[in-house]
């Protein structure tokens, strides 16, 4: 009998992408001493460790970069697949990275039909879809599988394998020991060795702890393994196959002893909700053994910063800017970038002026689309019904606890926010909405108005119910922070004509109560609460960046503290107040004895480090205004990007300021160490530098938006500046990536190790007029013109193309009439995929596209 060959259904594949997994090579084993007794570890152990090595990843020992990596000749053992399974490859790289423990077998948890009645020795499609993967199996008694899936399943693989036509021999159907079908679900297995018995005893805690409750201890003279497993997602029902049910039919689909196509169905979604709770547990040891069993670098080695495309630039300052990752049923590669507010000219307008517009670009297909599209609100003001339904956990003050009701949050739709400039924004994923607050209308005119725009919709509402003791004073220049897994907004910081600077710090509470309201006439409503805690920045400021750390930690740099430091930056004194990085944690919430909201604040001490020099004396992460930073890799990496030093010697010709900085964020909540922030080398990829330096200019990064697109890589959109005698300048937009794979070459970089060329385009940030010609020098590639359609759409796919530049035609040396194609990545890496078309490559000054002249500002 031959398996059904599985293939995974898209719109059914369920397993959770593991983004955010630390690489290997910045993990070192974490060694208590009392576990570090030579004498405890198992004379055996270091051949069995040898042997698990070699076997998966063909050497011995293994570095960090053997075992991240995925060559084709290894990787094979001798179970019944000859593979490991790969949604569970990552724990067992894991694990095999630690000193004092080795893998032994595993599986992730597999989808299967089983026929009793078969040969014991049954070919077997495992779940990728790769014949090469099929193999000869034998099991303990007769038997054989039908099918078997690592992945997801789809109810159409189910209901084939059920009726197809050579499955047991029909004419053995009335023999008495013919037993039903088994569909089963089989949860994930995994056996690890343990130098010693005391590290076993420590994995198997921290698998129990994690979940796999059947998990357990076996131990001999020679060998202490440690059987991670766990029973309760398992399950097993009998089905009857085409050829076993009675009474048959001729020419009917279905029997009496069958099951029906809406039964297999939900069976088979029950029996991927399995497969996803069972690979959630995985990832819940993954971060177990992660964090317990290993212990970060103190220095980790240099990154590289990669530019992956150059989208349409803002060509605005002082916007805010949000990001909203893609829902489950959405291509997991697509990220809606959200702006609103500023001064310029926009992507479309010609004239500056100060903006009250919102714009979106979307990157899908890892592709940014051509151009900024403008939002046009809804106008709802008409309709008498002015609310917003939500549905989400909240804080309740009449229980004091968080329950998960639906209610109504009375609004008013607007058609623009009519406070434009400075303004402060985020993401809320539990509302699927962008919260907006503060900003001016003009030098005078600050704002307190809160507004959320439903993204769903596309529509802007101002809310009407705003509460609070004490609510903050209108505002611009300052931060909005939404919190981890809470209902919570940190606001801080910003200025105004009338108070100057401030340091308070308020939460923004999304509640619930009951209503009585006549018209609405819902058991539940909403509104906001602001609560002002009795914690305050150590130095008021603005014009600042924040981000968001692990545990509920919010990290303030730069900014100024006085607004008579906004123009004569260089003629200040070394005392600015905010160049100390500084640190505080949102605890849980806590309500008083009258109801009212009382949430945990403290102060978190810090410690700034050099690469090189164990003091904060050589790092220039706080000196600096119009900045912006996020946070990337779970949490624990500082991008720094833009901002102009607030001091400056007009004598001296070094940079007193580089444009990015990268730092590790090192914290553990439950030490009393300090927020340890260890600045570390990066460097350009090579590939995408061209000669003299990348052939963009990041000048005028200046009061923009740092915007995580995802854990590894971010948009750096909007910047610029005024200047009066020679017209606006702003910055470009740019879509990076940190790049953490283990490179030998890393350990060459200097501590500055910026490619040449990147750092003199940096040091002019702010002087260089905007350019406004027809043409521009790029990268190109040649093609003959019957070619140059197919290759253009190849390069469109693979987001290489450089859709601000002209396709031009060409005519090279030898008089061989071709087409100049742009490109924005490096000759080799196209030449590698394309090479069959390609037949030159050079670099040409190329003529814009129409598109990209509506997006250049008027010269002055």
């Amino acid at each position: 009998m031959d398996p059904i060959k599985v293939h995974s259904d898209s719109e059914t594949d369920c397993r959770p992408i593991s983004h955010g997994h630390l690489p290997l090579h910045w993990l070192q084993a974490n060694l208590p001493q009392e576990h570090s007794n030579c004498n405890n570890i198992l004379p055996s152990f270091a051949d069995l460790q040898r042997k698990t090595w070699e076997t998966l990843y063909g050497v011995s020992p293994p570095t960090a970069k053997t075992v991240g990596s995925n060559p084709s000749c290894i990787r094979r053992d001798k179970s019944p697949k000859g593979s490991v399974d790969a949604p569970i490859q990552h724990l067992v790289d894991l694990i095999n990275h630690h000193s004092h423990y080795c893998t032994l077998s595993s599986c992730s948890g597999r989808l299967s039909l089983f026929d009793p009645n078969g040969s014991n020795v049954e070919r077997v499609e495992m779940g990728d879809g790769d014949p090469s993967l099929s193999t000869s199996i034998g099991g303990k008694g007769r038997g054989g599988w039908v099918l078997v899936s690592h992945k997801s399943l789809s109810p159409h693989a189910l209901v084939d394998a059920l009726f197809q036509e050579n499955g047991t021999n029909v004419q053995s159907l009335h023999r008495t020991s013919l037993q039903p079908w088994t569909f089963k679900f089989e949860p994930m297995l995994l056996h690890v060795a343990a130098a010693s018995l005391q590290h076993g005893q420590q994995m198997l805690r921290l698998a129990l702890d994690s979940g796999f409750r059947e998990s357990g201890l076996v131990v001999t003279n020679t060998r202490v393994t440690v059987a991670i497993r766990s029973h309760s997602l398992a399950l097993a029902v009998p089905l009857c196959p085409s050829s076993l049910s009675e009474p048959f039919t001729a020419g009917t689909q279905i029997s009496s002893l069958q099951a029906p196509p809406a039964f297999l169905r939900a069976l088979v979604q029950e029996g991927n909700q399995r497969l996803s709770s069972n690979w959630n547990l995985m990832e819940r040891l993954y971060s177990a053994i992660e964090s317990n069993l290993f212990q970060i670098q103190m220095v980790p080695p240099p990154i590289r910063i990669r530019q992956l495309q150059s989208p349409a630039s803002l060509n605005l300052w002082n916007a805010t800017a949000v990001s909203k990752k893609p829902s489950c049923n959405q291509d997991e590669t697509s990220v809606e970038v959200w702006t609103a507010g500023g001064y310029g000219c926009g992507p479309i307008s010609t004239t500056p002026r100060r903006s009250s517009k919102m714009y979106k670009l979307t990157l899908s297909s890892s592709s940014w689309s051509d151009q900024w599209g403008e939002i046009r609100t809804c106008d709802d003001s008409s309709s008498t019904d002015q609310r917003f339904k939500i549905f989400m956990p909240s804080h309740s003050k009449e229980r004091r606890e968080i329950t998960a009701v639906e209610g109504y949050l009375r609004v008013e739709s607007v058609l623009e926010p009519t406070e434009s400039q400075s303004m402060a924004s985020c993401y809320i994923q539990s509302i699927d909405c962008i919260l907006l607050w503060g900003g001016r209308s003009g030098p005078k005119k600050p704002s307190d108005t809160l507004y959320l725009f439903d993204t769903q919709k596309e529509r802007l509402l101002k809310v009407c119910d705003v509460r609070g003791q004490e609510l903050p004073r209108p505002r611009w220049g300052h931060a909005l922070v939404a919190l981890d897994c809470s209902n919570r907004v940190v606001m801080l910081g910003g200025c105004n004509g009338t108070d100057g600077a401030m340091d308070d710090i308020f939460v923004l509470h999304i509640c619930h109560e009951s209503s009585n309201d006549k018209v609405f006439k819902k058991s539940s409503s909403f509104y906001f609460h602001w609560e002002k805690l009795s914690t305050v920045l150590p130095s008021p400021r603005f014009h600042f960046g924040t981000s968001l750390l692990q545990d509920n930690v919010v990290l303030v740099v730069g900014g100024l503290d006085s607004t008579d430091q906004l123009l004569p930056t260089m003629l200040h004194s070394q005392s600015c107040s905010t160049a100390r990085v500084v640190a505080f944690t949102i605890g849980n919430l806590r309500f008083a004895g009258d109801a009212t909201f009382n949430t945990e604040c403290s102060m978190v001490d810090t410690l700034l480090l050099d690469e090189n020099v164990q003091d904060s004396t050589n790092d220039n992460l706080g000196l600096c205004f119009g900045l912006s930073c996020c946070t990337l890799l779970k949490k624990h990496l500082l991008l720094t990007t833009g901002g102009v030093p607030i001091f400056h010697d007009p004598l001296s010709s070094s940079p007193s300021h580089e444009p990015i900085l990268v730092h590790w964020v090192y914290h553990r909540p439950s030490s009393n160490l300090p927020l340890r922030i260890q600045r570390i080398p990066w460097a350009f990829v090579p590939s995408m530098v061209n000669q003299g330096g990348m052939s963009h200019d990041f000048g005028s990064v200046v009061h923009h938006s740092c915007v995580p697109v995802s854990d590894d890589s971010v948009l750096l959109v909007g910047g610029g500046v005024p200047s009066f005698s020679f017209g606006e300048e702003y910055a470009s937009s740019y879509h990076l990536q940190i790049d953490i794979t283990d490179d030998k070459q890393a350990s060459d970089w200097g501590p500055t190790c910026l490619a040449e060329g990147i750092q003199e385009s940096f040091q002019n940030a702010g002087t260089t007029q905007t350019r406004h010609m027809d043409s521009e020098s790029s990268m190109v590639i040649y093609v003959e013109p019957k070619n140059a359609k197919h290759v253009k759409t190849l390069l469109l796919k693979q987001g290489w193309l450089d859709k601000r530049l002209r396709m031009t035609k060409c005519i090279l040396e030898d008089d061989v009439t071709c087409i100049a194609l742009p490109i924005t990545v490096s000759h080799s890496l196209v030449k590698e995929r394309f090479r069959e078309w390609i037949i030159g490559e050079g670099e040409e000054d190329l003529h814009y596209s129409t598109g990209q002249y509506a997006r250049k500002g008027r010269s002055k």
